[in-house]
């Protein structure tokens, strides 16, 4: 969980994000895995992205959910990018 949400801390959510997710807390769901310890798949992070330019588009060359870090086909998972 982000550093400035105690774990267990209640959250409230604006959905749909209107503008960038760069630098947000976002909630972020797991699709393939629950946590050990709670069974859970959803976390609370902050998100950051680098992205790569091509041409007229564009693809997540990084993403990080604090600590957790997503590159190649992991980062072109999320979000669709």
């Amino acid at each position: 969980m982000d550093s400035t949400i105690r774990s267990g801390a209640w959250c409230r959510l604006r959905v749909p994000l209107k503008s960038t997710h760069q630098d947000k807390i976002v909630l972020v769901q797991h699709r393939d895995a629950t946590d050990p310890e709670t069974g859970q798949r959803y976390t609370v992070k902050r998100y950051e992205s680098q992205e790569a330019i091509q041409g007229d588009s564009w693809r997540h060359k990084r993403i990080i959910l604090e600590p957790i870090v997503l590159t190649g086909a992991e980062a072109a998972e999320v979000l669709g990018g």
